[in-house]
This record gives C-alpha cells, structure tokens and sequence, in this order.
C-alpha cells in the first residue's frame, strides 16, 4: 500500500500544471466483489459472501496505456452481526462505505 501511495504522489506531482490534476473521466459503478467458486456451477454449495457496491469516483489516464482510479461507495447489501459480533456487510467486516483505489497498466493487444 505504501509503494502504491507513493507512486500515485509521484506521478501527480511531477504534473507541470494543476489543469493535468484534473481527472480525465468520472466513473459511476456498480461492482459485484466475490469468489468465483462460491458461485454455480463451480460448487454444489453456493454462499454469500461477497457484496454489490454502488461508487462514484475520478479517474487519470497519464499515459495511454496507464490508469489510476479512486472511489467511494457504500455497499448494497443488508448488514449483519457476525460471529464476532461486528457488523458486516457480505464478507467486509465494518461501516457500509467501501473505498477503491486502482493502478492499471493494460497490455495492448492490437
């Protein structure tokens, strides 16, 4: 986590204007976070313990092939007490909000 933070400052410090801090695009999204194999037809035994989010957030692609994305959203779901008597939300123990930070590099293929 530390490495990611202080990538993400040095990129956007060795911006040349404030104009360049602006994000390039807004993403709303709505995630689904789980296990694969907690789904059919990967198990006879399905559970429930991931959660669907609804975020907003601000996205910088400095370079074409690199992206940083951070949100904040709040998770769907219904929350519980769990078997150590915090609330939970899927499998998040804690409050509903969720935070996303994302560094991408994407391979181009053609």
């Amino acid at each position: 986590m530390r490495i990611m933070c202080i990538s993400l400052i040095s990129l956007l410090a060795g911006c040349s204007t404030l104009r360049t801090l602006e994000p390039n695009s807004l993403p709303i999204e709505i995630d689904h976070v789980s296990h694969l194999t907690q789904h059919q037809p990967f198990t006879d035994h399905p559970t429930a313990y991931g959660y669907e989010a609804f975020s907003i957030g601000a996205k910088w692609r400095p370079t074409p092939n690199f992206s940083i994305s951070v949100s904040e959203g709040a998770i769907l779901d219904h929350g519980y007490y769990g078997p150590t008597g915090k609330r939970e939300y899927g499998a998040l123990l804690g409050p509903r909000e969720v935070f996303t930070g994302r560094l991408v590099y994407e391979i181009p293929l053609k």
